[in-house]
């Protein structure tokens, strides 16, 4: 991580090394990395040299010790390469919410017709497609083997299983 520091000085972006690293790594196993990476510069900022190195200190001993997952990362980086090779139009129930022409769906008025606004749902979930039809059922994110994103498996598990065949809510 700090063998980039000279690069980054010339690019203008020095300040990004142990926020890039938070979220590259670190990323959903310790999502809290960049807040608190954040708020260590910022107290290093204020406090100024020699007392800036603790909080400094803090971040790299957090950043170095904390738990690992690069899953978001993967994830983005599939799904652009997806995008980058032309996967396809829109679905139109999904399109922009400042369309002209899409003015109709679930009387809220903000998407096509077809479109099912998740919140009328219970648990905030409806089966609905929203990919292009070219990558439709296409798998970007896999779930980390961290205690925090083992949580969001098992609660997205049971968001969906409990929303099977539930009706819009009235």
């Amino acid at each position: 991580m700090w063998g980039r520091q000279a690069d980054l000085r010339q690019s203008g972006n020095e300040g990004s090394t142990g926020f890039s690293y938070s979220y590259r790594i670190n990323g959903l196993a310790y999502p809290q990395a960049a807040v608190v990476t954040k708020a260590c510069v910022d107290s290093a900022l204020q406090l100024g040299f020699p007392e800036a190195r603790i909080p400094l200190a803090q971040a790299v001993v957090m950043l170095a010790t904390a738990p690992k997952s690069n899953s978001a990362y993967m994830a983005i980086e599939a799904a652009l390469a997806d995008i980058h090779r032309d996967c396809g139009e829109v679905p139109q129930a999904i399109l922009d919410i400042n369309s002209t022409s899409g003015k109709t769906a679930g009387g809220k008025g903000y998407f096509y017709k077809g479109y099912q606004y998740p919140h009328e749902f219970p648990n905030s979930f409806v089966k609905q497609d929203y990919l292009p039809e070219n990558i439709r059922g296409a798998k970007y994110y896999e779930y980390g083997n961290n205690k925090f994103e083992q949580g969001l498996k098992e609660y997205w598990g049971k968001i969906k299983n409990a929303s099977h065949g539930l009706e819009r809510k009235t």
